[in-house]
């Protein structure tokens, strides 16, 4: 899977100029809003209603790690010996092992 690389824009903070980085902004520009948010002087929103900044993109399809960390800690929850839950369907793996093994 291979990923293709994003066309880069112009910061969308008046005046500057720069290539855009993130969210639409130049790196100076991000890193600038991000301390200003962190000190409670400005907040996100008010940056991307302003037009200066792009809002947060929703993740839809999570990382292949965080996948792997989710099912690890659904398994540590559920323990070894209950069924397992895919798509909705309840699985009991035991069953189907010692069925097979019959």
């Amino acid at each position: 899977m291979s990923r293709q690389k994003k066309e880069k824009g112009v910061c969308l903070v008046p005046e500057c100029g720069r290539e855009s980085s993130s969210r639409g902004m130049c790196k100076a520009c991000y890193e600038y809003a991000n301390r200003e948010i962190r000190a409670g002087r400005m907040t996100d929103e008010y940056f991307v209603e302003k037009g200066w900044r792009l809002p947060v993109a929703q993740v839809k399809i999570p990382s292949p790690l965080r996948l792997a960390i989710k099912n690890a800690e659904a398994e540590a929850r559920r323990g070894p010996s209950r069924p397992a839950e895919v798509d909705g369907v309840t699985i009991d793996i035991e069953a189907m092992v010692s069925a097979a093994s019959i």
